[in-house]
């Protein structure tokens, strides 16, 4: 069972949206237990399918193969939207 992501929307609690997209990836890969590359591209992948408007054209910069960890994804994602 796959558990759905909720939508980012410019909210001002991005580190709590991060945690919350974190919790349902785990819940989502859990029984998978791909391998660390695979874990980190798929974090940096679901997480572009989360994004709207600004934040969605944010991470288009960042796609996979540019940023391959999902902590330095996280790092500027924070950086930029946290207010």
């Amino acid at each position: 069972m796959s558990y759905p992501y909720s939508k980012y929307r410019d909210e001002p609690y991005v580190e709590a949206y991060v945690y919350a997209f974190l919790q349902t990836w785990e819940a989502n890969h859990v029984s998978q237990r791909p391998a660390d590359a695979q874990d980190e591209q798929s974090k940096i992948v679901e997480l572009g399918m989360t994004l709207d408007r600004p934040t969605a054209r944010w991470h288009a910069k960042h796609l996979p193969g540019i940023i391959d960890k999902f902590e330095a994804l996280e790092t500027g994602f924070l950086r930029l939207f946290h207010r």
